[in-house]
């Protein structure tokens, strides 16, 4: 497994990223965020960064990527258990979270 953690400037731009045509998104794991739209995601996303001043960069984006060997492996549910095994070692505990499975 490898991580490519982004500091980006704006959920909107993140969320629209995910469900940009030919991503082929799937939600695997949701947490504090309202997810039936783009639009509400988005919203609570910037809700709980307004609740913290003493955070410049709000918005982080990690990709997980898997290598195709292990393909065979994998599920979704592994994958969100990797992720939050993850998250956890990161230090990243009371946010909200979306996890989705993009194929490109």
């Amino acid at each position: 497994m490898i991580a490519k953690i982004m500091k980006r400037s704006s959920f909107g731009n993140v969320v629209n990223y995910v469900f940009k045509d030919g991503k082929d998104a799937k939600l695997l794991a949701s947490d504090g965020v309202r997810t039936n739209t783009q639009q509400n995601i988005i919203a609570c996303f910037n809700d709980q960064a307004s609740q913290n001043s003493k955070v410049k960069n709000m918005v982080g984006h990690t990709a997980l990527s898997f290598s195709e060997k292990d393909k065979h492996k994998l599920n979704d549910e592994r994958m969100v258990k990797m992720a939050h095994e993850y998250m956890e070692k990161m230090g990243i505990k009371e946010d909200d979270i979306d996890m989705f499975l993009l194929h490109q």
